[in-house]
């Protein structure tokens, strides 16, 4: 009665345990949780030894034996989120160096792209001034020409003359 008074002053029993599974929990831990649902608490084991209970020392045992279950499962658990957490780490790490590395990649090429649109405005500014420059030498190719003939009639109009 004493270790009924004292469940029903709070202390959870094994009734209302909660017994909700975790991803890394396979099917067999769930099954440990749900047999330790009707184990006796530790309330229930002081109560027999205090009672001198005959089976007192086995239901310490099966106890013993049934946290010593669930440290096991729960040290499992906690290597395999651990490892799941460090490789899940390293991945983090290594896509962060990769991010890293396209943002020094983005960088220079917004390097590359400046250089680029400078080179084509040079090139537009050289292309508009030899296009000033072809057409300088087409008109004064055309001067030219027309030079030419003048100096051709003059020069036919002096031997026409003195041939005369």
């Amino acid at each position: 009665r004493e270790a009924q008074g004292r469940r029903d002053t709070g202390a959870p029993s094994a009734s209302t345990r909660d017994t909700k599974t975790t991803p890394a929990m396979n099917s067999a831990d769930t099954t440990a949780a749900d047999e330790s649902a009707d184990a006796p608490t530790g309330f229930d084991v002081l109560a027999a030894l205090h009672a001198d209970d005959p089976g007192a020392k086995k239901s310490i045992a099966k106890e013993f034996a049934r946290l010593q279950r669930t440290t096991a499962r729960l040290m499992r658990q906690n290597h395999a989120l651990t490892s799941t957490n460090e490789s899940l780490a390293s991945e983090v790490r290594a896509h962060a160096e990769h991010k890293r590395s396209l943002e020094a990649r983005v960088e220079e090429l917004r390097d590359y792209d400046k250089t680029l649109q400078n080179l084509r405005a040079e090139y537009a500014s050289a292309l508009h001034l030899v296009n000033a420059r072809d057409e300088e030498i087409a008109s004064m190719r055309g001067d030219l020409d027309d030079l030419k003939a003048l100096y051709r009639q003059q020069v036919s109009d002096l031997i026409s003359e003195i041939e005369t």
